[in-house]
């Protein structure tokens, strides 16, 4: 493999399984250039780095701009491609029916208990912080059917505080 040789890959718009690769050389990557001179295909070019798109969610990605269009690009090293076309894209969970500590803290307290019917905006819980109680509400009216975590517990960011009866259980 050549040191500082990278294959892009852009998806096309209209068939996300489908792409086409391009060869970037002549260039140290590093997410901290803004402004990156570089050879594409042979051909000398200066791209602009815009950053991780809002809505990208598998860390891959990054928004590329040159000659005022703007596109999503993965870059990787040429080692890394040619494993990456084996791995299996993520099943994204299903988080509708529940509600997820937005930060690590501490679960001080439940204001409900499993078999409750809870109004929209309703608190569920108070979770510590960085010293500071956050009272977690209730983004939809339902039946609380679980409590997974117990009072007093440690929380991970993204950690299950509440679960609603699904629409098909009752």
């Amino acid at each position: 493999e050549e040191p500082n040789v990278y294959t892009v890959s852009l998806l096309d718009e209209k068939d996300s399984s489908e792409g086409y690769t391009l060869e970037l050389t002549g260039f140290d990557y590093t997410p901290a250039n803004t402004l990156v001179e570089l050879s594409l295909n042979g051909i000398p070019r200066v791209i602009q780095q815009l950053g991780i798109p809002q809505e990208e969610q598998s860390g891959l990605l990054e928004r590329y701009k040159m000659y005022g269009a703007e596109v999503d690009a993965s870059v990787m090293s040429q080692k890394l491609y040619s494993l990456s076309r084996y791995m299996k894209e993520p099943v994204p969970l299903d988080t509708t029916h529940m509600v997820l500590s937005p930060m690590p803290g501490t679960l001080l307290r439940y204001a409900v208990k499993e078999g409750d019917t809870v109004q929209e905006n309703q608190e569920l819980c108070v979770v510590e912080a960085m010293k500071m109680q956050n009272s977690i509400r209730s983004p939809r009216a339902g039946v609380i059917a679980k409590c997974p975590a117990s009072e007093g517990q440690s929380l991970m960011a993204d950690e299950t505080l509440v679960e609603f009866v699904q629409e098909e259980e009752l």
